[in-house]
């Protein structure tokens, strides 16, 4: 088996002042190429403790990926910890320097002989960074590889998306594919405990299965060794009481699928956010592609925005108040005519800490999704802090609007 390990770098990580990001990505990008990581430690800027933990993964693994500490600052110590661990002469390399070069021209930045990313352990190579300044660095001993990347997570992405295929398809000995199934409206404990009590088992008959609960939903991962069970599978759910409950099998995110319905039917939607300030919008707009299905939103924060932009009655506000249903009806209604839209979302509600009441607790969303031909609306009440209750609220709207791209 070729294990592949984790070592991250950076006390800022440790301290909770940035977050690690790179090992689930890394993670899922091997996981995609049939290989899984054996262990991941987390380290801070010590050259001590970088040494005895990378001794340990060294020991034990055939890939080791190293992130951090290849900056041009006293507390980036990669180089030179690693240097020392196998005794390696830090000397100038060439095809270095000329990496640095390129890079600091794509940049627009003046490179100087002073800068020292071109000096590197004796015996290691030089990995172009296509993202950034500060090249990779990788040393091969027998079959075992060592990469050192840097911290920020998109130079990580665009050297692994480079280098580690290669290696990765070269150790490849057997045949392994992930069979996604995203649910919604359901939790784990009811797809198995309740709903499905013999689906694990007997997705266990074809697969390796793991569960992980999203904020849309559930997230079924099935990873075959043989391309033929991948129906079987896929028969297994459609057959099964959660049926009405899987919204794709499939990989893409709630946003990507949406653009993608919404692209082939050529539909298009609009929202209008209150308690989610744009978050819904933002989650849309991080998809290439967006622009061509989705016209924009309008963020009513106040009650005078919804008057002023969506035409929503002063009077409706006053006899019902901001959260429900008939504000969010006349928020989606003039979505809808502002944007000359298919679909119009619109969100209202309270997300905390303070806001709430007996009737209409934080946690409390009215949601209206609204075509042409139909209005539908709901409230929701639901548990989390500030930030998670407007995520949650963002989704629920998204999933509504795939369920009306679905039925268009």
């Amino acid at each position: 088996m070729f294990k592949i390990s984790l070592l991250i770098i950076g006390s800022e990580i440790l301290k909770g002042i940035t977050l690690d990001t790179n090992s689930k990505w890394i993670t899922n990008f091997i996981t995609h190429y049939g290989f899984s990581v054996d262990k991941i430690i987390t380290i801070d800027d010590d050259p001590t403790k970088i040494h005895n933990a990378f001794h340990d993964l060294w020991l034990n693994s055939n890939l080791v990926l190293v992130t951090g500490g290849l900056g041009p600052t006293k507390d980036d110590l990669t180089v030179d910890t690693f240097a020392s661990y196998f005794k390696k002469e830090i000397i100038f390399n060439q095809e270095c320097q000329n990496i640095v070069k390129e890079n600091f021209k794509r940049c627009n930045k003046v490179w100087d002989k002073e800068n020292l990313y071109h000096n590197i352990p004796k015996d290691f190579k030089a990995i172009n960074n296509p993202m950034g300044l500060a090249p990779s660095l990788s040393y091969q001993k027998g079959n075992k590889y060592l990469i050192l990347l840097p911290g920020v997570p998109r130079e990580v992405k665009g050297i692994i998306r480079e280098t580690l295929p290669s290696i990765l398809e070269k150790h490849k000995t057997e045949i392994h594919k992930l069979v996604t199934i995203q649910t919604h409206g359901i939790s784990e404990e009811k797809i198995f405990m309740e709903k499905c009590p013999k689906l694990w088992d007997e997705l266990s008959n074809y697969s390796k299965v793991s569960c992980l609960p999203t904020y849309t939903g559930v997230k079924i991962v099935c990873t075959i060794s043989n391309l033929a069970h991948e129906q079987i599978i896929i028969n297994l759910f459609k057959e099964s009481n959660i049926s009405e409950n899987i919204w794709q099998y499939g990989e893409l995110s709630l946003a990507e699928y949406i653009v993608l319905k919404a692209s082939q039917k050529k539909i298009t939607f609009s929202f209008a956010e209150s308690c989610t300030g744009g978050l819904a919008a933002s989650i849309i707009t991080d998809v290439a592609g967006s622009s061509k299905v989705f016209m924009g939103s309008a963020v009513t924060y106040s009650n005078e925005a919804k008057t002023e932009l969506l035409n929503v009655k002063e009077l409706t506000i006053k006899n019902h108040g901001a959260v429900s249903l008939e504000v969010v009806n006349e928020m989606s209604k003039g979505s809808l005519e502002k944007f000359n839209t298919d679909i119009a979302i619109s969100f209202s509600g309270i997300a905390g800490p303070g806001g709430g009441t007996e009737l209409k607790p934080i946690g409390t969303v009215a949601i209206s999704w609204r075509t042409k031909k139909n209005c539908y609306e709901k409230i929701y009440h639901l548990r989390s802090d500030r930030k998670l209750l407007k995520l949650r609220f963002a989704n629920i709207g998204l999933m509504n609007l795939l369920n009306l791209i679905e039925l268009f």
